[in-house]
């Protein structure tokens, strides 16, 4: 499978980018800056270099003739210490949705933000309340990107998935962690169980048109609304 991801640079992007290889898929690795600097190599990898808000640069990594049964991965956000386009999630992912749309590709697999909304999550705790209201009150224009890139996808004709998760870590891989409709999760979670998560969903079509939360296995769940499925370890 043709594995297209958006934002492998990124922390979670490398671990996208570095766990779809060793499943033996191909890889397209859009990354910003020069090819050379990324000291990557893998004779089933290409590298792209460019902007996700640049539309022709976009438009290269997925080009025509693009196998249709490729999965788009998106794990965009700003480089740690550089200013953040208040845009920049919404604008680079209608970028994405339109080069997918010219070469004929429809998955897509997003990285979102917990704190976004979806009518299938069970009605907020007052923890979920108060922790999305300090989000609100701290990021507010980072929230409204997020939960704008939702909407996006909800609103696009493609395959979409989106993963809410909760804040980062880099933890090792458990390889164990739960999907589905529940309470927030605000405990943290690692970014190597977020991508084996994503790429889950690439490869088994799971969760297509919603956007379930994605928890680490041992985080605690005050209510679930759903059942959820399970990451086992390989």
């Amino acid at each position: 499978m043709r594995v297209i991801v958006f934002g492998a640079a990124g922390r979670t992007g490398s671990q996208l980018v570095r766990q779809a290889l060793e499943r033996g898929h191909h890889v397209t690795a859009f990354v910003r800056g020069r090819v050379e600097q990324h000291g990557v190599w893998h004779v089933r990898l290409r590298v792209v270099p460019g902007d996700a808000l640049d539309a022709a640069a976009v438009a290269a990594a997925i080009p025509a003739g693009t196998e249709p049964d490729a999965v788009v991965l998106l794990a965009l956000g700003a480089r740690r210490g550089e200013p953040r386009d208040v845009s920049l999630l919404r604008d680079a992912t209608r970028n994405v949705l339109a080069a997918m749309a010219a070469a004929g590709v429809s998955r897509v697999v997003a990285l979102g933000r917990a704190a976004t909304r979806d009518v299938r999550d069970p009605p907020p705790l007052l923890s979920t309340r108060l922790v999305r209201a300090f989000v609100a009150a701290v990021a507010p224009e980072q929230l409204a990107d997020a939960a704008g890139q939702l909407d996006i996808l909800r609103a696009s004709g493609a395959r979409w998935t989106c993963v809410r998760a909760p804040s980062l870590d880099d933890r090792r891989r458990a390889g164990e962690y739960a999907l589905g409709f529940f309470a927030m999760p605000y405990e943290q979670i690692g970014r190597a169980d977020v991508a084996h998560c994503m790429l889950a969903c690439a490869e088994g079509g799971l969760h297509v048109g919603e956007a379930p939360h994605v928890r680490a296995r041992g985080a605690r769940a005050p209510r679930a609304a759903a059942p959820t499925a399970e990451g086992a370890a390989e």
